[in-house]
């Protein structure tokens, strides 16, 4: 069962999108992406697709610390927290308060790739989110996996998705063994963690913000990409693994240092729904 993905989408003559429209359960998020009337708009989506209520996310604005970037925009409010469900399995989701709520709808397949090829393996997945790709990996009888994200709010709601499907996950609980285990810690420093101990990966999940910035380290996934994936590949990836990379910078290019042995996935990890919009582009390494 699925009942979360996207439900309606306008493009420019490029294709990109103008707006689009996704369902959480029973609830509906607009995106636009431009400055536009959205009030008729969502009203009629709402008794088209029999909604409880939609949800507006100014993507025009790209600055997630600023208010009012979303806003009821017809029908009634939602919970503080829902819960979704996408080939069985269960995610929290939260409409109210930022831009993203908890699962990219994007990588749905990507995610299902993932899951056909995890059982008995480990599994690392590398700026974790809100944990979905573990979950998915988790659920398919992975070895184990290790979900890695700067975020303990992201850390957090990682262990919550976790337990929601029954699944036992370790993060700041000393003294239980598990399987999964969730580091809130610094992607490019737990690389070094992760050298130093030597441990290996059987598939790596790779999926970087196009920019970010802490204390110690400047990301930038076009200027940084070639450094992370071979370090990945040097130093943490088992000899018969793979990583995903995957990235949603519209302009990016993957540099011809790691073209050769990369084979693009795109076409097979966007939903048919968002089509012809490619919201991400996504490779695979081997070791």
């Amino acid at each position: 069962m699925t009942n979360t993905f996207r439900l309606e989408q306008k493009l420019d003559d490029s294709n990109m999108p103008i707006w689009a429209l996704d369902k959480y359960a029973d609830f509906g998020v607009l995106q636009v992406y431009s400055e536009m009337a959205t009030k008729e708009l969502s009203a009629e989506l709402l008794k088209k697709y029999s909604l409880i209520g939609i949800y507006l996310k100014k993507r025009f604005i790209n600055d997630p610390k600023l208010e009012n970037l979303t806003e009821l925009s017809a029908g009634e409010e939602a919970p503080e927290e829902i819960i979704v469900v996408e080939n069985d399995l269960q995610f929290i989701i939260k409409l109210k308060d930022r831009l993203d709520v908890g699962l990219f709808l994007d990588h749905r397949p990507s995610r299902e790739i993932i899951q056909e090829y995890s059982k008995n393996k480990n599994v690392l997945n590398l700026f974790a989110y809100t944990g979905s790709f573990s979950i998915y990996s988790a659920s398919a009888g992975a070895k184990s996996t290790t979900t890695v994200d700067l975020s303990n709010n992201y850390c957090t709601w990682a262990q919550r998705n976790f337990e929601l499907n029954g699944l036992t996950a370790n993060y700041k609980k000393t003294g239980l063994g598990s399987t999964n285990e969730i580091w809130n810690e610094d992607v490019l420093d737990f690389i070094q963690i992760a050298r130093e101990t030597q441990s290996k990966y059987d598939i790596i999940i790779l999926d970087p913000p196009s920019f970010s910035r802490n204390k110690s380290n400047i990301f930038n996934v076009q200027d940084d990409h070639v450094k992370l994936i071979k370090d990945l590949q040097d130093y943490l990836l088992a000899e018969s693994g793979f990583i995903f990379f995957s990235t949603n910078l519209s302009t990016f290019v993957l540099s011809p240092y790691i073209r050769p042995g990369a084979d693009k996935l795109t076409k097979k990890t966007v939903p048919e729904e968002f089509k012809p919009y490619r919201p991400h582009q996504s490779f695979v390494f081997y070791g």
